[in-house]
């Protein structure tokens, strides 16, 4: 009689254990496909998404545009001339995040309110101005009556300082990452970004909560009790 009640003890606790690992395994099946579906998500909003341009608390114009979360050969598919860059700097380093910037230089209206010095000798005159945005140097040649004026431009010259960041997005939204570039020179105007990340980047994994860290030791740790408390129950059977 304790023989049967001690085998069936046996038994019911291999059952436990047995339904504690399928639940353990079924719950890391539905997390990655949970997180598959959020990197497939991320990247679709990514396809969809263009430049939102806004002003930061410095007043500088701020463009952003969501990344691809993608590999190599969803980004190859996706933007040829970004994979072709970022391949050609694997040559030598491993790219875990690139951005292809399209900026342009655009000044619809430009007053002189600089110096102006005018040079009776060589008939011409020379406008110059250096502002925090711009520097220039022009000559008007030829200021007679009797001749067409022509313009030199001697040089144009337009300093800036372009900040880049990548940002994490909402967490109702899976986190998805985002790509800023911020210019302090007016006179630049970002019209187009496309950037990459490996898509293991992401805030559960470089950033986990207290709790996350402790899932995750509980994830590393748990197989091997699971594992070991089977092969206990399993040879307490045949014993």
């Amino acid at each position: 009689m304790n023989t049967i009640k001690k085998y069936a003890n046996v038994i019911i606790f291999a059952l436990v254990v047995i339904l504690i690992a399928i639940i353990y395994f079924q719950n890391n099946k539905i997390k990655n496909l949970k997180n598959d579906n959020t990197i497939e998500t991320n990247l679709n909003n990514a396809l969809l998404d263009s430049v939102h341009h806004y002003y930061n608390s410095n007043n500088e114009l701020v463009a952003e545009k969501l990344t691809l979360q993608t590999d190599l050969n969803n980004l190859k598919k996706i933007n040829n001339d970004l994979y072709l860059k970022i391949q050609e700097i694997n040559k030598k380093n491993e790219v875990i995040a690139a951005a292809l910037i399209e900026a342009n230089i655009i000044i619809e209206k430009l007053k002189h309110g600089g110096n102006t010095v005018i040079d009776t000798v060589n008939n011409s005159v020379i406008f110059s101005d250096s502002t925090k945005n711009l520097e220039y140097k022009l000559t008007v040649s030829n200021i007679q009556p009797i001749d067409t004026p022509t313009l030199f431009f001697n040089y144009l010259y337009l300093p800036n300082e372009q900040f880049i960041a990548f940002h994490w997005g909402e967490k109702k939204d899976g986190y998805p990452i985002s790509f800023s570039v911020t210019n302090s020179n007016k006179y630049y105007s970002v019209s187009d970004i496309n950037s990459y990340i490996i898509p293991e980047i992401q805030k559960p994994i470089t950033k986990p909560s207290t709790w996350q860290k402790i899932v995750k030791i509980a994830k590393k740790t748990g197989q091997f009790i699971i594992v070991g408390a089977t092969g206990v129950v399993i040879g307490a059977i045949f014993l």
